[in-house]
């Protein structure tokens, strides 16, 4: 490695980008160090103190060094998003992406070369041209679901052209051209047949796409897509994993709370073996394999959920794995906006909930659960500025809920006569045994026995209690002198008071509103670049807000 000026060097040549680094920082700290001690010596005998020296050293270094240091700082900014984008590139495979590909001949089973084979998006007006090799053979990868036309030409030939076309997500179509002897200005049109595609013929993969229409017209409680997933074949939507709920913890699904949450085994194995991915990056809770971003409901181009797959890109599980596409923009500007509302004037009464303290029937409480959105899609067009039709597209979504809905929590607290060590009235009629008479029980050798509390109404008596009024003594009770005053204050002042009646061992319901809000904004940008490459960046922000009363259980 180089060091600096007068000390030894390595002979060794380095030809690591890491070492070209560090030589690259060790030549401006050696420079550096070199003017430092220029400054010294020119500058120590022109000052009269060394405080002057100093400060006047502290100003010409800073000068100095501020340039340099902040394109160190740029450097390293450049040099980290080239090692996270390699990094990326290797880690995560474009595995939403569908493809095209085939064979072109002529009528006497003959290779074409350098026919032209386009692709065209009808709905961003994107096209891709490629050639076929000299077996004839052409390939169209990365391409993003949605309607497509082909069309084959090549001198000589007629042209071919097929529309109709549809390419949903992980779908490897295969598709093979005849062309005929003639003009390229005569044209042959054919149009693709919906169930022409449904053989699989490029891999052994095993799966089923939940299209467009579907996601948007079915109902589905809370707007959960995984409602969905129990419409692929395979799939048993009874779940035995603790992910299946609705929360805000790890082992729980975002959603309103209200809302059903599938996660369903697919094809017999674990439903905690299930991988999902969103535009082909994991959108999965490793630890319980729960979705981690719940997708808005219109933003949502398809998904596909592949129950058998033998390629490498869809390995790490056992199970399904559900692959998520969100919606592009496309040359024509689309918008929607939607609000379902769920209130309790349209609901009917509870009969184990809605109840009043004294046990009478009561009005269905008050509940409130508004979801609303709105969704923007098209080109970007900035008038004068930038015209980016057929090759730059945004979508914006949006969507949140307001819940409120009161708890309503039946649960157990001490009665006024139990603080008081009175349980001869408890619901619970179970003797109360006294701790510090434990010892052995001379009848069963290795047990132990206790004696039951039983209170006095003597006030001279050790066992005195002021609620017992029998005088042979009252059964479960306990004596006020047993009692800890101390807990008793604390009991009395944080638990609550029995105020419910007729509900056996419980005797309290708490009224306070369980409330949870959610904003959820969603951002996409594709970009097409040339005829061949295109990129797209998303954004989630999603934020959820969730509020429970607090209950004790004492039994």
């Amino acid at each position: 490695m180089p060091t600096c000026a007068g000390s030894r060097t390595t002979p060794k040549l380095v030809r690591s980008h890491v070492a070209m680094l560090m030589r690259f920082f060790l030549a401006h700290f050696c420079e550096r160090n070199r003017f430092f001690s220029e400054m010294l010596l020119i500058d120590w005998d022109k000052l009269r103190t060394r405080q002057e020296y100093l400060a006047n050293r502290r100003n010409a270094v800073g000068n100095e060094l501020r340039p340099r240091l902040r394109g160190y700082f740029v450097l390293l900014v450049v040099l980290g998003i080239l090692l996270v984008g390699l990094v990326s590139q290797q880690a995560i495979a474009q595995t939403e992406k569908a493809s095209v590909s085939g064979r072109v001949t002529d009528q006497s089973n003959a290779a074409v070369l350098d026919a032209e084979v386009q692709i065209k998006n009808t709905d961003t007006g994107v096209t891709t041209l490629v050639k076929t090799n000299g077996e004839g053979v052409y390939a169209l990868p990365s391409l993003n679901p949605g309607n497509y036309v082909m069309t084959v030409n090549k001198t000589g030939f007629r042209t071919v052209s097929v529309t109709g076309m549809t390419l949903n997500v992980q779908e490897n179509l295969s598709r093979n051209f005849t062309l005929q002897v003639g003009s390229t200005a005569e044209s042959v049109t054919v149009t693709a047949e919906s169930g022409a595609d449904l053989i699989q013929t490029t891999s052994s993969n095993l799966g089923t796409v939940i299209n467009q229409k579907a996601i948007h017209e079915l109902p589905l409680n809370g707007r959960s897509f995984s409602q969905l997933l129990t419409l692929t074949p395979g799939a048993t939507p009874i779940s035995t994993s603790q992910s299946s709920g609705v929360g805000v913890n790890d082992l729980a699904n975002l959603g309103v709370p209200t809302a059903s949450i599938a996660q369903p085994s697919i094809q017999g194995q674990w439903n905690r073996s299930n991988l999902y991915l969103l535009d082909g990056a994991i959108n999965t809770e490793l630890n319980t394999s729960a979705f981690i971003v719940p997708p808005i409901i219109d933003a949502i181009q398809e998904f596909k959920v592949q129950s058998h797959n033998d390629q490498a890109e869809y390995g790490s599980v056992l199970g399904g794995v559900v692959n998520v596409v969100t919606r592009s923009g496309t040359n024509q500007l689309h918008g929607s906006g939607w609000e379902f509302l769920r209130n309790n004037i349209f609901d009917s009464r509870d009969h184990f909930k809605d109840v009043n303290p004294d046990g009478s029937p009561a009005s269905p409480a008050a509940f409130r659960q508004n979801q609303f959105g709105a969704m923007v899609s098209g080109p970007v067009f900035l008038p004068k500025l930038y015209d980016g039709r057929n090759r730059t597209f945004f979508t914006f979504a949006y969507e949140g809920w307001r819940f409120t809905q009161a708890s309503q929590i039946r649960y157990t607290v001490p009665t006024d006569a139990e603080l008081g060590g009175d349980f001869s009235g408890a619901t619970l009629t179970n003797p109360i045994y006294d701790p510090a008479t434990t010892q052995p029980d001379p009848s069963n050798p290795g047990q132990l026995i206790r004696t039951q509390f039983v209170a006095s109404p003597n006030p001279g008596a050790g066992n005195y209690n002021p609620a017992c009024t029998v005088p042979a003594g009252c059964p479960n009770m306990i004596p006020v002198n047993r009692l800890d005053s101390t807990m008793l204050k604390f009991i009395q002042t944080y638990y609550a008071r029995p105020n419910l009646t007729g509900g056996g061992v419980l005797n309290a319901i708490t009224s306070q509103p369980h409330v949870d809000n959610s904003d959820h904004y969603n951002v996409r940008i594709d970009e097409q670049i040339g005829g061949k490459d295109n990129v797209f960046f998303r954004y989630d922000r999603l934020n959820v807000v969730d509020i429970r009363p607090f209950d004790v259980w004492v039994f």
